[in-house]
């Protein structure tokens, strides 16, 4: 059996225009995400750099407590 070439196409060949654009358009906003997340986490770090006391109490008062097995 002889091996046909166009069979082999890549991805993108196959794909639609409109699902090319909406593959970008996620890939897209997966970067906004992660760089709004990597802001997010930066701008708390220097939160806590700033303040740690504040941090510490908050999350010591917001712990629930363990309750002892009987």
């Amino acid at each position: 059996m002889m091996y046909n070439a166009n069979l082999d196409k890549s991805a993108v060949q196959r794909k639609s225009a409109a699902r090319l654009r909406l593959d970008l358009h996620q890939e897209e906003q997966q970067l906004i995400l992660a760089k709004k997340r990597e802001k997010e986490k930066a701008s708390s770090t220097k939160a806590i750099a700033e303040d740690p006391m504040k941090y510490v109490v908050r999350s010591f008062l917001f712990k629930r407590p363990v309750e002892a097995s009987p």
